[in-house]
This record gives structure tokens, sequence and C-alpha cells, in this order.
């Protein structure tokens, strides 16, 4: 969700369409994916085969700290190494916002299994509703689809019966709050 996050920021925020370069938002896109996308996804995959983690679904709350602590590593790296590059604050408030959101979820399954698939899409709901209030423009067609498709992640969650409505619920407030304001308030470190 992150990198789908920073491409939001690419189509909508008014300065990085207009102002960034084509080759800056290409390695800042590429610096995402490796580090939010491919690097943890393949830790995970590792975590399964060596069964650290039992499957994909990780259906334990204690299963869950590992694979956290290790994505938040990664998202932390991916904040150091865009750190000072010129990169606009507002990327970095994403970063913050999604970082901030998995140390609550994280702690949070001390007692219970919260949905990191709602966490996300909350937090693109989140980080939407604050770009439209920072740029002063309607994004309400934006927020609406990504609002139906987390209609749709929550239901599938629940028709899995993978969480139970309360844990669905919660991981999309979490997100959606989390990443609002982070990028409403530029939080930045």
């Amino acid at each position: 969700m992150p990198l789908l996050g920073l491409f939001l920021l690419f189509v909508y925020d008014p300065y990085l369409r207009m102002f960034a370069a084509s080759e800056a938002k290409f390695s800042l896109f590429m610096v995402f994916a490796i580090n939010t996308v491919a690097i943890p996804g393949l830790s995970f995959l590792i975590l399964v085969r060596s069964k650290m983690v039992s499957s994909i679904d990780m259906a334990g709350r204690k299963e869950r700290f590992l694979p956290f602590g290790l994505t938040l590593m990664y998202y932390g790296l991916t904040y150091y190494l865009i750190y000072g590059k010129g990169v606009p604050e507002i990327v970095m408030s994403l970063l913050i916002g999604v970082m901030v959101a998995l140390v609550v979820i994280t702690l949070i399954t001390l007692k219970w299994k919260v949905s990191i698939h709602m966490l996300g899409v909350g937090g693109l709901v989140g980080g939407m509703m604050a770009l439209s209030q920072l740029n002063g423009l309607n994004y309400n067609h934006i927020i609406a689809l990504i609002i139906f498709m987390a209609g749709l992640v929550g239901t599938s969650r629940l028709v899995l019966k993978a969480h139970e409505p309360f844990e669905v619920y919660l991981g999309f407030v979490i997100g959606l709050v989390c990443e609002y304001c982070a990028l409403r308030y530029e939080w930045v470190i």
C-alpha cells in the first residue's frame, strides 16, 4: 500500500505532478518498490519456507510480530535512504504514517488480531483525505473509489473468516487516522 500511496501522491499532488522530474519520480518509485514490496515479500516467503510463520495467512496473533518487525525495519530503511535527498515532505510524511500505523497495529496484536489489509486501505483513504484538505481540492471521486475497495476487502476478510468485524473496522480506522494525521500535520523526523 505505501507504493500505491506514493503513486496517488504523484497523480494527485499538484506540486509532485508538475515540478518533480520524471527521473526523480521513477527513482523514488523504485526505492519504494524494492523496499516496501520486493524485499518484505521475499523475507515473508523465507519466513514461511523456514516454518517461522505457519502460512501466508498468519492465522495466529503471535506469529505476526516477526513479519511486522521486519516490515517496519524495511520501511525505516526506506525513510533513511530518502532522507535529506530533496524528497518532498509529503512523501516523508507518507512513510512516517505507515510506520506509526504498523507500530500501533503491532502493539494491538498483543490483544487482538487486527486486519493488516484494512490498515492499508484505511491508510489510503486517510492519505487522500489529508491531501484533499492540504491542496484545497476535491478528491471525493478517488476517496469514494478507495472506500468502495475497502468495502470489498473488508467483506472478503469476513467471508474468508480471517477476521471478526471488530478486527476489520479497527484496522481500517487505525490506517485512516495514522495516515491522515501524518500527511495533514506533516509528520517528519
